[in-house]
């Protein structure tokens, strides 16, 4: 019968074992302290950090809407419940703030049934827009090419917002609460409309704004979030479900 230490010793042998032969994983386990325990070569690539970290706490600078006290809720829940938790974050991530997925697993040695340690896999979304990628199968719409020539439009910052918001099914009036949010200062519906009528229809050659849509959706405009939108965040989020 293995130890608690010894299982956990076998666990991130193999896990480096797999480090080796996996270029780009990118984990941390984390001990029922949520101190690092391991670390893979990746990890401290994408995170900008080395084994200094083990027997540290992992993580990003507070900013924003991000605090700690969230990740060692999140991990807490995760020894209890013995259940896997995913995030979604928003925050320094491979070089540039950008969303990514944070899955953690509970580590459970079969010998006594214990929960040890925290397996936490970090990954790019590699696409939004799940909804979308479901009517393209159904082509409602066409499926989009795989690089959108963005210097071709030269669109403004505000038109790339508005873009990603009305693609998000977002209203005039919508967008403009939005917005106001961001900028703090009042962005008005007319000013949105005006946007849509005067340019984004135009750079588009759109007739309609159902014509928009589409065309965004053709050129894979679903693809592309604008980097002001991002703020640091970390939100629990659940598998999608069937129904």
């Amino acid at each position: 019968m293995l130890s608690n230490q010894e299982y956990l010793q076998q666990f991130t042998n193999a896990l480096e074992i797999t480090d080796q032969v996996i270029n780009d994983l990118c984990v941390v386990v984390k001990g029922t302290d949520s101190k690092a325990i391991y670390a893979t070569a990746t990890h401290n690539r994408v995170f900008n950090c080395d084994n200094s970290i083990l027997n540290n706490y992992v993580f990003p600078l507070e900013a924003d809407n991000y605090k700690h006290s969230q990740s060692v809720i999140e991990e807490q829940e995760v020894i209890n419940a013995r259940t896997k938790r995913i995030s979604f974050n928003i925050h320094l991530f491979d070089g540039q703030v950008q969303p990514y997925l944070c899955t953690k697993y509970p580590v459970v040695n079969p010998t006594n049934n214990e929960v040890i340690a925290i397996y936490c896999v970090f990954q790019k979304i590699p696409l939004s827009g799940v909804h979308h990628q479901i009517l393209r199968a159904y082509n409602i719409y066409r499926k989009a090419s795989q690089k959108t020539d963005l210097e071709r439009y030269k669109l403004t910052k505000r038109e790339k917002q508005v873009i990603f918001l009305f693609l998000s099914g977002l209203s005039s009036q919508e967008i403009a609460e939005v917005l106001s949010q961001i900028e703090n200062k009042t962005v008005t519906k007319s000013t949105i409309d005006s946007l849509f009528t005067k340019q984004l229809r135009l750079k588009f050659d759109a007739y309609t704004r159902q014509g928009l849509f589409e065309k965004l959706m053709e050129s894979g405009f679903d693809r592309y979030i604008p980097k002001d939108l991002f703020i640091n965040i970390k939100l629990p989020i659940t598998d999608l479900t069937s129904y």
